[in-house]
């Protein structure tokens, strides 16, 4: 949303226009986080500790997403990347068939391998590639660990739930 801001504002859309533009995205806006690990969930206070230990102990990893009031939760589990990136793909998809995409971007924490094999899968899915493919920033990383990768992205207009 920011990037779309700061492109309105270079275009010259006025303060109120853009404000409109990225109020109207927000419902419509959605990330969802591929974890390695829950210990920096479970740190950070996103997952509870005993839940978070147990699932850590029998190997499980995560994908978190935020909840529309902005509070991290738990989206899915699997135990293995692979099982994550499919769940990510098939849920992606699945928007992507219902409401469509209108652009989306891909951040990633030590793992740009990872997140260029996102870009390329979702680039078929959605059929145009991400805005683009950044680290994110260390305060980030705190809370999702190194080797996360997340897709974060802009519904259509049309069906929004």
């Amino acid at each position: 949303m920011a990037l779309k801001a700061a492109q309105m504002a270079n275009a010259g859309d006025s303060i109120d226009e853009i404000v409109t533009q990225i109020e109207s995205e927000v419902p419509r806006t959605d990330i969802y986080v591929s974890l390695d690990t829950l210990k920096y969930a479970v740190k950070g206070g996103r997952v509870p500790n005993v839940l978070g230990k147990f699932l850590m102990r029998i190997g499980a990893k995560a994908i978190m997403t935020l909840k529309r009031s902005g509070e991290g939760t738990a989206f899915g589990l699997a135990f293995s990347r692979k099982q994550l990136d499919a769940k990510i793909m098939k849920h992606v998809s699945k928007i992507m068939a219902t409401d469509g995409i209108e652009r989306y971007s891909l951040v990633h924490a030590g793992n740009p391998k990872c997140a260029a094999e996102y870009a390329e899968q979702f680039t078929q899915i959605v059929g145009k590639p991400p805005e683009y493919i950044t680290p994110i920033s260390a305060i980030t990383t705190i809370h999702s660990g190194i080797g996360s990768v997340a897709i974060s992205l802009v519904r259509g207009k049309a069906n929004v739930n």
